[in-house]
């Protein structure tokens, strides 16, 4: 989180999701890691902001994310009480 998304979001404040694209879905992967023993992949379309909410939850000592299923694969969503819709975090199990 911190050398990629971090790094990335600080470089270019103005970028929304992680592409710096808006618009259509981009599903190419921006990075890969491990969670509570499974691995997941995150898509390039995915939200700076949700991955900055998740980390700061994780810096208070929360759980950052829950998962969920999508109908068809396992995918993670923000623990902020929400919705437990993806808006904009797109992380799915490899």
């Amino acid at each position: 989180m911190e050398e990629h998304v971090l790094s990335l979001a600080q470089a270019n404040p103005e970028y929304e999701r992680l592409d710096g694209l808006s618009g259509k879905g981009n599903r190419s992967n921006f990075a890969t890691f491990d969670h509570h023993g499974l691995k997941w992949k995150m898509a390039m379309d995915t939200k700076i902001g949700r991955l900055l909410a998740a980390w700061k939850l994780y810096q208070e000592g929360k759980e950052p994310f829950v998962q969920a299923n999508t109908g068809y694969r396992l995918c993670l969503r923000l623990n902020d009480g929400g919705s437990g819709k993806a808006n904009g975090l797109f992380v799915y199990a490899v």
